[in-house]
């Protein structure tokens, strides 16, 4: 009796010895992914705040800009209305000149068709000498003053034309600048549009890591709390396998020839549903525990050849099929990462291959969202 006693002490010393292992790797593979997210959450951190920093300096140019045309544009309207009153001076201007230069044309008629009387009648009478002297000296002062003021006149027309096309150039300048300025600010605001897009997405990722990492941890607190339990066959692993969804290693490596579900193939579309996926591998290649569980199927089963089953608890089954060897028993604990058989090609259609499914409570699951990924 003392001697079965010891035996069941030592047996279950081992058991848990042997679970402790396997939840120490998985301790290592958590915390490993732990800080794989907390490099990615603090990626996207630092790009975040750059993010932000562009939509701030963005939106202070678009300001300045919106500023600037605005400015632009009021003198822009000065200038123009500065063109509109030279042009109707210069118009006032030009009907002056053309009233003087007509007054001097007509002028210059009058004294020529007087001009051979005026002579001849001072010439005869002598008391008509000094009153022609005197017409005529006015008549010639009359004529400069006229001529100046009408030089005066076109001088002044001509600097306000000179004014007023200055004035059209620096319009069109402004023009130009305005529309620049204008798809400047467009430019700008669609950046400003994707900068804000950005930084939404990427406040959506950090929030989905930031959760995943609060997750993860309190799954490690969790895991490290099971250490000090026993594992039981009915029980194997204290914490449900989904909590390590997309953390875990497929069995064996090989190149992916049959996905998950269903699909349609061959020449005339045949409907093929797969529950699990399959793989081209090499003969005798190491098959390995998925999780921590218990085996309830060794042995050749239908089309699926040399099979085992592994029950993972709260509803989780692994199904390796296809495989040469077989080193695991019914009722026989296994870790996470132990080998349980080799690979083959036992009622294969394929030559060497590995099938593989995961179950839970007799629904299939896609394998390949369980893994890590590469």
């Amino acid at each position: 009796m003392f001697k079965r006693k010891v035996f069941l002490f030592a047996s279950l010393a081992i058991l848990f010895s042997f679970f402790l292992f396997s939840s120490e790797n998985l301790v290592i593979t958590l915390k490993q992914n732990i800080n794989e997210l907390e490099q990615k959450y603090n990626e996207l951190k630092k790009q975040a705040k750059t993010v932000s920093d562009n939509i701030e300096l963005i939106s202070r140019k678009i300001e300045i800009l919106k500023k600037k045309t605005e400015y632009l544009k009021i003198k822009k309207g000065e200038t123009e209305l500065e063109i509109k009153q030279l042009k109707k001076e210069i118009n006032l201007l030009d009907k002056k000149i053309i009233k003087i230069e007509t007054y001097l044309k007509n002028r210059v008629k009058e004294l020529y068709k007087k001009g051979d009387y005026t002579l001849l009648e001072a010439l005869l009478s002598p008391s008509k000498e000094e009153e022609f002297l005197y017409q005529l000296n006015t008549l010639s002062y009359l004529n400069e003053k006229d001529r100046n003021a009408l030089k005066t006149l076109k001088n002044l027309t001509s600097e306000k034309k000179d004014r007023a096309t200055m004035l059209e150039f620096e319009r069109k300048n402004l023009k130009e600048t305005i529309v620049k300025l204008s798809d400047t600010r467009k430019q700008l605001s669609q950046t400003l549009i994707e900068q804000k897009k950005m930084y939404k997405r990427l406040k959506r990722k950090k929030t989905k890591y930031l959760a995943l990492l609060k997750e993860r941890n309190r799954l490690l607190k969790l895991l490290m709390e099971s250490l000090t339990k026993k594992p039981t066959p009915k029980n194997p692993s204290a914490i449900p396998m989904k909590k390590f969804k997309g953390l875990l290693s497929l069995p064996v490596r090989g190149r992916l020839i049959e996905r998950f579900g269903t699909y349609r193939i061959g020449r005339y579309r045949a409907r093929v549903k797969s529950n699990g996926i399959t793989l081209k591998v090499r003969k005798g290649r190491k098959v390995k525990a998925f999780y921590d569980g218990v085996v309830v199927f060794a042995d050749w089963y239908k089309s699926y050849g040399k099979l085992i089953i592994i029950d993972h608890g709260f509803g989780y089954y692994t199904f390796y099929a296809h495989l040469d060897k077989i080193f695991v028993k019914i009722n026989q604990i296994v870790a996470k990462g132990d080998v349980i058989g080799t690979t083959g090609n036992t009622a294969s259609l394929h030559g060497n291959i590995f099938h593989f499914e995961i179950w839970y409570n007799k629904k299939p699951l896609n394998p390949l969202k369980w893994v890590k990924k590469r």
